[in-house]
């Protein structure tokens, strides 16, 4: 990977030498954020809910996933281009090594009010536009592990209260007209059902592609962009087998908003309503670390295992920002639950459900228009196992009901071009 991040950076730049040579514009851009900074976690937030694992206090330097280099191709009437992005993160689990990923790799055609977008990219679905600035922590290998899964916390409280689309294949057509902007995505169904009926043969097919759409309003005091996104997926019994459910449909219902109170004070945030989250493409957080996905039987199955049981999701985040100058002062929370009726045990304290939720406080300080230094304290709390009872005994084990807690402090160093 780092031999392909080195020729796509040399290509990048040869194209950018000739560009007076060209009939077409390309512009670069690039973003290179690091951490530093100090890390307090429970033992049970990294020792697979082991009561025996003592807490951890971690001094770390690490780059989050957010930063990229980017090469923007236009037409010189602007109607045509090509935004072609790379990403990458440094990791302390693993000496610093580099995990190179592809962001953006997509072509765009205007024509009248209408903006045709075809490629892999995200789109105005939960845009991260509206989420609570929350930068600081995003660096792979610095997460906390949950039961053995990569866990939180993520960037701008991304599966802690405030969703997002997720990049991946798509096409998409925007339609704008004033303050006004329409929205219609069409893209590949995700594949991450969480595991497939019990004892019976099947394949996954995703009989239909992936809906977007959202209605966004912007204007000088007020924001909004609800969004709906859906899709049904299912499994094809085979040698003859029969379910009782071989459909599974998602569905998210999204809220984000702005409110612009001064011109230096502003509130954002996101409310979320969805079902079966999981088997989607979206960025799923530690949906799978927390088992939250499509389950096939339960209690509501008698055992037969042929039975879709949904899960449902409930989340907010809100955010404040003051500006003074070349500083600004956030503070943001966000809450977060999933509820499964499979989980939901007789006689126990367990409801088939997690709940978890974060909190930060952060400043940043412009010292000019490409370098900024961001200090930032967060929380991060993971909630409760809805699989185990507290005190449970497995064998050498003693598993604790509680996913354990979190504390980061420390500065973003960002560099933007």
């Amino acid at each position: 990977m780092r031999k392909l991040f080195v020729f796509a950076l040399a290509v990048v730049l040869a194209v950018a030498f000739a560009v007076p040579a060209m009939a077409f514009q390309v512009r670069m851009g690039a973003r290179v954020d690091t951490d530093v900074g100090i890390m307090w976690h429970s033992g049970e937030s990294y020792g697979a809910n082991d009561m025996r694992m003592p807490d951890l206090t971690t001094f770390y330097i690490a780059q989050p996933i957010s930063n990229y280099l980017r090469a923007l191709f236009m037409s010189n009437d602007k109607s045509t281009g090509v935004d072609m992005q790379i990403r990458w993160a440094t990791t302390i689990q693993t000496g610093g090594a580099t995990n190179i990923l592809l962001y953006h790799a997509y072509g765009w055609y205007k024509f009248g009010r209408c903006k045709l977008v075809i490629g892999h990219t995200d789109n105005l679905f939960a845009s991260p536009a509206y989420a609570p600035y929350q930068w600081f922590g995003g660096a792979g290998g610095v997460n906390t592990v949950i039961a053995g899964a990569a866990g939180a916390p993520a960037v701008l409280f991304f599966g802690y209260g405030k969703q997002y689309s997720g990049r991946f294949a798509q096409i998409t057509l925007y339609y704008g007209v004033g303050p006004w902007t329409f929205m219609i995505g069409l893209g590949q169904a995700g594949t991450n059902t969480t595991g497939g009926p019990g004892g019976i043969q099947s394949v996954f097919n995703t009989m239909y592609p992936r809906v977007d759409m959202v209605v966004k309003y912007k204007g000088k005091y007020f924001g909004v962009a609800p969004g709906l996104s859906i899709q049904w997926v299912g499994y094809e019994p085979m040698n003859g087998a029969s379910l009782q459910d071989d459909r599974i449909l998602t569905y998210m219902l999204v809220l984000p908003f702005r409110i612009s109170i001064t011109p230096a004070f502003r509130i954002k945030g996101e409310f979320s309503y969805g079902k079966n989250w999981p088997g989607t493409n979206y960025d799923l957080g530690i949906w799978a670390a927390l088992g939250q996905g499509v389950y096939w039987g339960g209690n509501n199955d008698g055992g037969i295992r042929t039975k879709v049981e949904d899960t449902y999701l409930y989340a907010g985040c809100i955010g404040l920002e003051y500006l003074m100058g070349r500083m600004s002062f956030h503070a943001g929370f966000g809450w977060q639950m999933f509820t499964n009726d499979s989980n939901d045990q007789n006689n126990t304290w367990r409801h088939g459900q997690n709940v978890r939720w974060a909190a930060n406080v952060a400043m940043k300080y412009h010292v000019n228009k490409h370098f900024t230094i961001a200090p930032e304290i967060s929380y991060w709390s993971f909630g409760q196992n809805p699989f185990v009872d507290h005190g449970t005994n497995a064998g050498a084990q003693v598993v604790n009901a509680s996913y354990g807690n979190l504390w980061m402090a420390g500065i973003s160093f960002q560099f933007r071009f």
